[in-house]
């Protein structure tokens, strides 16, 4: 078994893959890069007088070097799970080490912006985020997400990263993924 870097667009199935390991084998640990952003904003923002644009820049580097010390540093027979929507192919490719790391990163290149829209209302809950923002804010992200999706399965394709279109079926895709990495 390998460390694990799920990334991937809002909505495309992250976290709830995440949550799917952690069940199956509770020698996992999670990451997860919401919290961390949230938090780092927040926390930043707070003390230094920085824009969230700038802060944003600094985060792929600042989640990558979090997950690579918990691996470093670890004594126990943890293996760990980073859920973060922060990082693009083309940072993870520099960011993570491929033999040590199975990477995977879930879009939804093969959707429209009305059929996810329609699938985000169907499966929202009160703990998600697009439940939690202003609606037209929430648009916005997903349409762009849903334009990022086919740019991003370009990339991984290139880079040699494992893409997977949750468009359709999202929970019987994951569950496959899950079985697949169980092997």
């Amino acid at each position: 078994m390998k460390n694990i870097v799920i990334l991937g667009l809002p909505r495309s199935g992250k976290t709830t893959l995440a949550r799917m390991i952690k069940d199956k084998f509770s020698k996992y640990q999670i990451i997860t890069g919401d919290a961390v952003r949230n938090t780092f904003i927040e926390g930043i923002s707070r003390i230094e007088h920085i824009s969230n644009t700038k802060i944003k820049r600094y985060l792929p580097q600042f989640l990558s070097m979090l997950f690579n010390e918990e691996i470093r540093h670890n004594k126990s027979s943890f293996l760990y799970i980073l859920d973060t929507c922060d990082i693009t192919p083309k940072q993870a490719n520099k960011l993570f080490d491929k033999t040590r790391d199975n990477l995977i990163f879930l879009g939804y290149p093969s959707i429209t912006f009305e059929d996810k829209w329609r699938d985000i209302k169907k499966y929202e809950t009160n703990e998600d985020w697009t439940n939690r923002k202003e609606q037209k804010q929430v648009i916005k992200e997903i349409k762009e997400a849903v334009e990022k999706s086919k740019i991003f399965e370009k990339q991984c394709q290139e880079l040699n990263i494992r893409f997977i279109d949750t468009s359709f079926n999202r929970e019987k895709i994951l569950k496959k993924l899950l079985e697949e990495l169980t092997e």
